[in-house]
């Protein structure tokens, strides 16, 4: 009779136990939500729910989201209640919405297209019943990292390049797409390669000749108060994008290296003219009052505009500018612009043809 009573008991408490359990799991929830590159806002609420009881189960559903880096919380909102019938059902913000958000910051973190701002994230997404008893809350969270689909891409100095000035402009063009960075800035760091590496180990191992944080502009120089870059030595570069201090994505690795000898163009010569090439920044025009400009016509473009650049860190000024006279085939151009240009105050000045069709010839000048 005892052991009836002890097994009876048990069975009792095993039964309580299980229907505890079937009441905990009679919801199931999963977030279906990107975790990488571009994540639209409204796909926060993608969610995969069953409702295993025979009952609906009236819902509302939260989404957190978290700066990864400082724990803050960038984004907070709220569905209105919905009904989760029996079995399993994708649901989708439109399907449980409208859906209001706490309003402060929204600006920082949501973009005019309705995409996560670039950065780092902890994500939670949560789901509990409108009543607060037919089941237990359920939460899920996990880390996401929101990049640009295009990073940026190097332009200038040429991968294997060649170059004739041991002061180079870099120049890049902007991640895509633009409107996931509300703080756009670039990080451009510049290591040696040393003999037997390669220019993508060089980036991750050396200590770097010259790096440069917080460029609000696609350009940057190399400082003429810096340390002259060796000629014959390879160096490797590479620019970050971040959206504030959250990274946003990295260009891939260019290399380039300076001649050994001094060339043939900055050569003192009273016939020499020094030419203008589309590589700009690759090519040497000798300073002087008076310039002695070569050009190729190679299509016959009547018009065009020389001009003479100043160009610092954060800005590129025009100085002169003048209309030359044009014709198909050579051009023997010659302009004195009868302006100062000062040295070592860590500018670059260029000279450079702007064509009506829209190409660039022009040169770095140097002495």
């Amino acid at each position: 009779m005892q052991r009836r009573t002890i097994d009876f008991k048990l069975l009792l408490l095993l039964s309580l136990l299980l229907s505890v359990i079937m009441g905990h799991s009679q919801v199931v929830m999963q977030p279906v939500v990107p975790q990488s590159g571009l994540i639209r806002v409204s796909q926060l609420w993608g969610m995969s729910v069953t409702n295993v009881s025979e009952t609906d189960k009236y819902c509302i559903a939260e989404v957190t989201v978290r700066n990864r880096v400082s724990g803050n919380i960038v984004l907070k909102g709220r569905s209105q209640s919905f009904t989760v019938s029996k079995g399993s059902k994708m649901f989708t913000e439109a399907m449980i919405g409208p859906v209001t958000y706490e309003t402060d910051g929204l600006d920082a973190v949501i973009t005019p297209g309705g995409l996560l701002a670039a950065g780092v994230y902890n994500i939670c997404v949560s789901l509990q019943a409108a009543d607060l008893k037919a089941f237990q809350p359920i939460e899920h969270c996990f880390d996401a990292e929101v990049e640009a689909l295009a990073p940026p891409q190097l332009v200038e100095p040429a991968d294997t390049s060649v170059l004739d000035i041991s002061y180079p402009h870099f120049i890049w063009t902007a991640p895509m797409p633009l409107t996931i960075f509300s703080n756009l800035n670039y990080e451009l760091v510049l290591v040696e390669v040393e003999a037997g590496q390669s220019k993508g180990d060089a980036i991750q191992r050396n200590l770097p000749v010259w790096s440069l944080g917080n460029i609000r502009t696609n350009t940057a120089l190399y400082p003429s108060s810096w340390i002259s870059l060796d000629t014959g030595k390879v160096y490797a570069w590479q620019v970050t994008a971040r959206n504030g201090d959250y990274y946003g994505g990295k260009s891939q690795i260019w290399e380039f290296r300076l001649k050994d000898t001094v060339p043939v163009s900055i050569k003192s010569s009273s016939d020499f003219y020094n030419s203008l090439s589309r590589k700009v920044y690759e090519n040497v025009i000798q300073r002087s009052e008076a310039y002695k400009l070569e050009f190729i016509n190679e299509y016959g473009v009547a018009e065009g505009t020389l001009y003479l650049y100043e160009i610092s860190e954060v800005r590129k000024t025009v100085l002169k500018q003048m209309k030359p006279h044009l014709v198909k085939g050579r051009n023997l151009l010659r302009w004195q612009p009868k302006v100062n240009l000062e040295k070592s105050s860590g500018k670059v000045y260029t000279i450079e043809l702007h064509l009506s069709d829209g190409t660039i010839f022009g040169g770095v000048i140097a002495d």
